[in-house]
């Protein structure tokens, strides 16, 4: 999945600062409230792999990352079957 699928799919972007982190570097990072206590988190900027972003829900095992947007589109689709219309994957 890119960047544009996320941001595409309404995904909101959290920058974290160093002076922030005190990591030595910027990152960032998406998210996206599903709906109260289900939020879907995108690997962080600097772990990126040839352009290639996952999602994923920090409480969820590993083999639950979703690496399509196709996969989240069907996910938000099955969770929430009738969704706002301001949601951009509708």
């Amino acid at each position: 999945m890119t960047e544009n699928d996320l941001t595409d799919l309404g995904f909101n972007k959290v920058e974290v600062k160093d002076l922030e982190s005190q990591n030595g570097y910027d990152y960032y990072y998406y998210t996206y409230e599903v709906f109260n206590n289900l939020t879907l988190n995108s690997i962080d900027s600097d772990r990126v792999e040839n352009g290639q972003w996952y999602v994923y829900n920090l409480e969820w095992p590993d083999q639950f990352r979703m690496h399509d947007k196709e996969h989240v589109i069907h996910f938000l689709e099955t969770v929430n079957p009738h969704p706002h219309p301001h949601h951009a994957w509708t």
